[in-house]
């Protein structure tokens, strides 16, 4: 059994990638406990059954992992960003480049998820995610997070849109350890 070796978390640079998110466009973030971050099967199905993409390209299931390995990828992890805007691709842009400032910063493991819904269009996603494996990062529902929740555990109100008076709320991640 491999053991999760766990480094310290420097708050003071996680301030630091969390503020620069902010000016990157981000309306709020927050650093968060990876243990707030809810996996579940049913997610999936909402890829499955309501999305013309599934299995058809990298972010999207079956070619992203499952609720189960998500899971496990977070066991790894003991914190992460939570990046909230108005804007699905502007929110996985910011998640993207908050990545790699991490990453370039000396956190080897800062892995980033985009925004859903999953339901890609032109106009939903920033093309070169699609195309450029480098920039390809699956989706927060792709791998089974339920957004509700996650968001609702780390204090932010998220509702079903059921009026086009409701202003939508999209979230990004970014796994930091």
């Amino acid at each position: 059994m491999n053991e999760v070796i766990r480094s310290r978390v420097d708050f003071k640079k996680l301030r630091r990638f969390s503020q620069s998110a902010l000016e990157k466009g981000a309306l709020h973030t927050k650093i968060i406990s990876t243990k707030t971050i809810i996996t579940a099967p049913w997610v999936r199905l909402k890829c499955q059954y309501f999305c013309e993409n599934f299995g058809k390209n990298v972010i999207c299931p079956p070619n992203a992992p499952n609720y189960n390995e998500m899971k496990s990828i977070l066991g790894y992890y003991e914190r992460a960003i939570l990046v909230h805007g108005s804007d699905k691709s502007t929110v996985t842009r910011i998640a993207l480049e908050t990545e790699k400032e991490s990453y370039l910063s000396g956190f080897y493991r800062a892995f980033a998820l985009g925004a859903g819904p999953c339901k890609l269009s032109p106009d939903d996603v920033i093309p070169e995610i699609i195309e450029n494996n480098s920039k390809s990062r699956p989706l927060m529902e792709a791998v089974g997070i339920d957004v509700f929740q996650t968001a609702r555990n780390n204090g932010f109100r998220i509702e079903i849109l059921y009026s086009p008076d409701i202003r939508p709320h999209y979230f990004s991640l970014i796994l930091i350890e």
